[in-house]
């Protein structure tokens, strides 16, 4: 995938069409999995994280565990903190996806895995709506072993 492509798939992270924004979302993953190209652009997904749009922060959020194995410049550890506070959103949705992809990143970076439990056990599925409670701590439970593998 060439940097004009990649460029314009982040620009569509945010993308309130829901069909535009995943396939923006599908490419880059699929990109991330071949390829260093995205890692190149990390930071515009680390200010993605900072969006108002909950597409885009989650869609951010998946495609940084994602190049975690491209990190040898180390920018997750130490944008760590900013991408554990979006672990804990406001909407359950994008709390389930960000919990799921944490056991990526611990795998990755065994030296994170620690705040990474803390955040996760920081997680209170109560403040979620009902029907979520239960879907939230089941994915609480196994992103937590997984990390303390």
């Amino acid at each position: 995938m060439d940097n004009d492509t990649i460029l314009t798939n982040i620009s569509k992270l945010g993308s309130m069409s829901t069909a535009i924004g995943c396939e923006a979302m599908r490419q880059l993953e699929t990109e991330s999995g071949k390829s260093k190209e995205v890692y190149a652009h990390l930071d515009k997904l680390f200010k993605l994280l900072d969006d108002r749009n909950p597409y885009a922060r989650t869609r951010a959020f998946v495609l940084i565990a994602k190049n975690v194995s491209w990190d040898s410049r180390k920018k997750i550890d130490k944008n760590i903190d900013k991408l554990l506070k979006t672990v804990d959103a406001e909407q359950a949705t994008t709390v389930r996806q960000c919990i799921q992809s944490l056991p990526l990143i611990a795998a990755a970076k065994p030296g994170l895995r620690q705040r990474i439990a803390e955040a996760l056990r920081a997680i209170n599925p109560e403040k979620y709506p009902v029907r979520m409670r239960s879907i939230l701590a089941e994915d609480i439970r196994i992103a937590l072993a997984a990390v303390e593998k």
